[in-house]
């Protein structure tokens, strides 16, 4: 079995502020492969990006990682001196911020900050009086890469000339410039129009591919995730809640949680159908009871939910922090699975078909397997 590249286990990082302590993330448990993108999905406050903040140790006062491993090319993150530390960042683990417009320095030029990443961890570079002139071609070159028209000019430009497709360009060229193992994308569509959202992923998947690297997708659009990622791990109040291969827990969903989110979706296919919100909010992450998280906001709230619930292996490589017992339906639903379905015949059938499969208990209408079934069969004939 293939070793994860990045293995987090038990990842504890918590706040601690003048009303209690804020624990932003409490028992994280999650791996990335070699080669894979993983999404990282969940409501703001879930503790989506403080987590991988711990990873790199960019976590800032009065937060601080209180337990747990990191394991990276077989160290523990956790416990290496900043300097080392340092030194891994932009060379072997990269990040791209939520705005590239705060994250990028508005008082240097864009070849400047791309060179000083290159400088600071390219071991390729030549010594000597040539090193700065190496440093700037290989700017050059993936300015170039990532697509920025005329970028030998334009890399003389300042962060705010340049649109906002444009600087989330920038900054994953500066993460890219070294070529790392692994890429953690925060956000990365943040505050952009559609058509630009989907140039800067097919951009992120297209270097994936290009540099063999692994890659940590963080955000709130679950069809964002379904499109682009191996696999998905779902994030509640601090806690990932269920995590396997997207295709799978998409098509049939474990948790409430990962159901209601899938309810919350419009369909394209039955524009008409009521959308259904998540009652209730994200709860505060101060004295916190010893619970499932989502029991104030979950439908199938049930005494033994009042207990701790850990993450059980559910078959399939997947994983869910729901115990089988506290519905009787569950076992109804998982098995309509889109197993069968190649998503190159239709991208969106199994966005669709998952939402059904999450809004509907087979037990209530006993023709909804059959008609399911029927458009699976359509699908894999199509794919045939």
């Amino acid at each position: 079995m293939t070793a994860p590249l990045l293995a987090i286990r038990d990842l504890r990082t918590w706040f601690h502020t003048r009303q209690g302590v804020v624990k932003a993330v409490d028992g994280v448990d999650l791996d990335v492969m070699p080669g894979e993108c993983l999404g990282v999905v969940g409501e703001s406050g879930s503790g989506k990006s403080v987590t991988f903040l711990s990873v790199l140790g960019l976590v800032k006062p009065p937060g601080r990682v209180e337990a747990g491993r990191v394991i990276f090319g077989g160290r523990d993150l956790a416990k290496l001196p900043p300097d080392e530390l340092r030194a891994l960042r932009g060379r072997d683990i990269a990040i791209t911020l939520q705005d590239a417009l705060t994250a990028l320095n508005p008082a240097l030029r864009v070849e400047e900050q791309i060179v000083e990443t290159i400088l600071a961890h390219d071991r390729d570079l030549p010594p000597g009086r040539g090193r700065s002139a190496a440093a700037r071609a290989k700017a050059l070159e993936m300015l170039r890469l990532v697509g920025i028209p005329d970028a030998e000019r334009r890399m003389h430009d300042y962060p705010h000339q340049f649109s906002g497709g444009m600087r989330q360009r920038v900054m994953i060229t500066i993460a890219l410039a070294c070529r790392p193992k692994l890429l953690i994308a925060d956000e990365p569509t943040t505050a952009l129009d559609v058509t630009v959202q989907a140039q800067v992923l097919a951009l992120i998947a297209r270097m994936r591919r290009a540099l063999g690297m692994s890659v940590v997708l963080i955000s709130h659009n679950l069809g964002v995730v379904a499109r682009y990622c191996d696999r998905i791990a779902l994030m509640y109040a601090g806690q990932v809640v269920e995590t396997g291969p997207t295709r799978a827990v998409i098509a049939a969903p474990y948790h409430p949680y990962t159901q209601g989110l899938l309810r919350s979706m419009p369909l394209l296919s039955d524009p008409d159908r009521p959308i259904q919100p998540i009652d209730g909010q994200v709860p505060d992450l101060i004295d916190l009871e010893p619970e499932c998280r989502f029991l104030p906001r979950c439908p199938r709230a049930a005494e033994i939910c009042r207990q701790p619930v850990p993450l059980l292996p559910m078959g399939d490589a997947r994983l869910a922090a729901v115990d089988p017992a506290a519905d009787s339906n569950e076992g109804a639903r998982i098995s309509a699975r889109l197993a069968a379905v190649d998503p190159a015949a239709d991208p969106n059938e199994g966005a669709r078909i998952s939402a059904r499969l999450a809004a509907v208990d087979p037990a209530a209408d006993p023709n909804e397997g059959a008609r399911i079934s029927a458009r699976l069969a359509r699908c894999v004939r199509a794919a045939a």
